[in-house]
């Protein structure tokens, strides 16, 4: 084979540092061992770390310290290397295999709930494929149920989860080091922990339960008698690996930007295959593309072996995707519900190669073998490099081009993944042709592997707007590309550009600064929307939580009241048990409030109302959420009907509700908005009462941009040649559904009523 499915970035480095470590005469586990398993905790922002032979040995050390005992139920994904099954039988234990999401190829609470029984005791969450699952909705399951969750990382490190490395929050979470691996030391594993104890009985547990370590009977002056204090393993790393983990560990950033390059053209060169579905990062976190798996879709014109053969006779090695343990003849006597979805993937999924040192014309080969397959024509021959190192932000690295004669350059900045910047630039390549060809894009965002730098017309990198030089940043940008306008993307350019608009040359398409406090501050949301004399959902600062308790009783939302966007940190509770558990995950920092869920799950609606640039309303539109599939984050059951919360992937139906709409386009006057305003709401007993005021641009621009509610367009027209616009003809009674992408279906083919 030519092209390998992985190959590890080892080199000099490397080399030298297993050199000294043998020529130090101390090649067993000491004081380098120490050495990787301080700066890997401090790497991850854990307590402590314990370096292991294996990632299988640190699931069996976690089972064992969790106090997983014969007899116990272990939930674990099927859909995972047999290891995480085989550790739950090495302490006695059976583990239930549950099915997984599909978006994630990870187990989500839906799933484990009816795997759950009396003698269920934990939960391994496996981050499959170095994507992270989501670890805070299944505690909201487990921990009320005093269920431990082990977090198998095996694939993990380098990712992140809600702005954290993978495992930072974990009780347990166990890493590999195996040379498919991003980071290798050859074989090996990492166990990191909070717990001082536990930690000190790992060491012990993997150096055959002895008091003293070999490190420290060596180090110490005087003879020392250790003792056994319990039946122990010899799980241990040598100083060799650890001296190869610390070059690797100096090396990760690197690594997985490298990978998240590689993984973004992949998604790029296959993304126009009808139905194929390939590895990205979920909306709570960032994968490190430790694989690059694709679903192949019903109806494909080979099957998944047939494309593996094909790959292989033009010199391309690909594997079949995960394994399901369940079908393995090890687990033939296993008992559990049936795994639809696990099955599914396990036939028809493959890993394409993916490396550090991996050539676009390597990629290529492999992307024009799967299109030939799907008897497409090969990518359009527009192709773009992504840059091989991090970001910079110097005039120098812009890629500009000629300016087309008599077009109009717009800014749209936080164009990344699913962010409301590139929702943004959906809407605007969306706009009718003779409105589309009187600009051209200029794209930016702090991250040189975001989506839509890649799509727009020309790309700039810009720093964070909490930074210094943000503004310096976007008027070089104005002065070098005679921009026209600027759309902001992101809450703190939105905030910061709206406020600072003076001092810009060029029109701002954001709403007034004096409204952006309700946006950043939702107590300030409250305070106004009480000097309105309007219905809104209370809230109650976390250390007062006892009186929203008092006076609303069950369900709770807990939510930061600050600078945060979409469902960061949003968390459900329906009893005092699940309040009182949630405090682990409260983040001072963000003023977290407590509010009653008023209303029903299907009772929530979000509103988008358009002001002109003068403040005439010219129209709104409503989408009747449904929580469902990758836009719910948490479903409970009480005893008056169902909660939800969402995950900030907005879906329902497009519809005209007359009520709702008058309500909240009198709101937006009365605020005096000017441009684009976003209302979520609840409706209870013929009652509205609004919990969230946005005002800037949605989450759910793109999907109001193909039903015909293109803000973005709107206004730039309305800025900058002073078009007005009465009510808009935009398609209604329809449903739009969201996953990475979002499509709109006529509402008569869904069996579904907007009532």
């Amino acid at each position: 084979m030519t092209i390998p499915v992985m190959r590890p970035w080892l080199g000099e480095d490397e080399a030298t540092a297993a050199a000294e470590a043998i020529a130090s005469g101390w090649v067993a586990q000491g004081p380098r061992v120490a050495e990787f398993e301080k700066a890997f905790a401090a790497s991850i922002g854990a307590s402590h770390a314990v370096a292991l032979s294996s990632c299988t040995t640190a699931l069996h050390l976690a089972l064992i310290v969790a106090g997983i005992q014969p007899g116990d139920e272990v939930v674990v994904p099927s859909l995972s290397f047999i290891a995480t099954a085989n550790a739950v039988r090495y302490v006695g234990a059976e583990p239930v295999f549950a099915d997984v999401d599909g978006a994630t190829q990870n187990l989500v609470p839906d799933m484990v709930e009816p795997c759950l029984t009396e003698r269920t005791r934990a939960v391994i969450l496996v981050d499959q494929a170095g994507i992270p699952a989501d670890l805070d909705a299944m505690r909201i399951l487990c921990e009320p149920r005093g269920i431990a969750i082990i977090e198998d990382a095996a694939c993990a490190v380098g990712a992140t989860y809600r702005g954290r490395p993978v495992g930072a929050g974990a009780s347990l979470a166990a890493f590999s080091f195996h040379p498919r691996k991003l980071l290798t030391t050859g074989e090996g594993g990492m166990l990191i922990t909070a717990d001082a104890d536990i930690a000190a009985r790992l060491r012990r547990l993997r150096e055959h339960g002895m008091s003293v370590s070999a490190a420290e009977r060596h180090a110490n002056q005087q003879p020392v008698i250790e003792q056994y204090l319990e039946v122990g393993f010899n799980y241990r790393m040598t100083d060799i690996q650890a001296a190869v983990g610390l070059v690797q560990l100096r090396k990760l950033d690197r690594m997985v930007a490298r990978r998240r390059a590689l993984a973004e053209r992949y998604q790029s060169c296959l993304g126009d295959i009808p139905g194929l579905v390939t590895a990205r990062d979920p909306a709570y976190g960032t994968t490190n593309y430790q694989g690059f798996w694709i679903v192949l879709p019903d109806g494909f014109p080979v099957s998944r072996n047939e494309l593996m053969r094909m790959l292989a006779e033009a010199g391309v090695s690909a594997r079949r995707g995960v394994m399901a343990a369940h079908l393995e003849p090890a687990y033939a006597d296993r008992k559990g519900p049936q795994l639809p979805v696990t099955e599914r993937l396990t036939s028809d999924s493959l890993i394409l190669p993916l490396f550090h040192d991996m050539t676009h014309e390597q990629q290529d080969l492999v992307v024009s073998v799967i299109r030939g397959a799907a008897a497409l024509d090969q990518p359009p021959a527009r192709r773009t490099t992504l840059p091989a190192n991090g970001p910079s932000h110097r005039r120098e690295d812009l890629r500009t081009q000629p300016r087309s004669a008599a077009k109009a350059r717009i800014l749209v900045t936080g164009v990344g993944g699913r962010s409301v910047g590139a929702g943004i630039l959906h809407s605007l390549m969306r706009a009718d042709d003779s409105v589309r060809d009187r600009w051209e894009i200029v794209g930016t965002d702090a991250d040189p592997f975001s989506w839509g730098l890649y799509v727009a017309d020309h790309r700039a990198l810009v720093p964070l707007a909490s930074t210094p030089g943000y503004l310096e940043r976007i008027q070089e940008l104005i002065d070098l590309h005679e921009l026209a306008a600027v759309l902001p993307g992101t809450e703190p350019e939105a905030a910061l550009l709206a406020a600072r608009r003076d001092e810009l040359p060029v029109p701002v398409i954001a709403n007034d600064a004096q409204l952006m406090p309700l946006m950043m501050d939702k107590q300030q949301a409250e305070a106004k929307l009480r000097e309105l004399g309007l219905n809104f959902i209370p809230s109650y600062p976390w250390d007062r939580r006892e009186e929203a308790v008092s006076e609303f009783g069950f369900p709770l939302v807990v939510k930061p009241s600050r600078e945060t966007g979409g469902s960061r940190g949003v968390h459900l509770a329906i009893s005092r048990r699940e309040l009182e558990g949630l405090a682990p995950f409260v983040r001072t920092e963000h003023q977290p409030m407590v509010q009653p869920y008023i209303g029903d799950a299907d009772a929530e609606y979000t509103v988008g109302v358009l002001s002109d640039k003068s403040g005439n309303v010219i129209d709104s539109i409503v989408i009747r959420r449904k929580l469902i599939g990758l836009s719910l984050l948490a479903a409970k059951n009480y005893g008056e009907g169902t909660a939800a919360i969402s995950t900030g992937i907005s879906q329902g139906f497009v519809v005209r509700h007359r009520a709702i709409q008058e309500f909240c386009e009198d709101l937006a006057k009365r605020l005096g908005s000017r441009g684009p305003l976003n209302i979520q709401l609840r409706v209870h007993d013929n009652n509205l009462y609004v919990f969230e005021i946005h005002p800037r641009f949605s989450g759910t621009t793109a999907i109001r941009a193909s039903a015909g509610f293109n803000e973005p367009d709107i206004l730039l027209r309305n800025h900058l040649w002073d078009e007005e616009f009465g009510r808009l003809n935009y398609r209604e009674n329809l449903m739009a559904i969201r996953a990475f992408e979002h499509v709109l279906v006529p509402m008569d083919d869904t069996g579904h009523t907007p009532a």
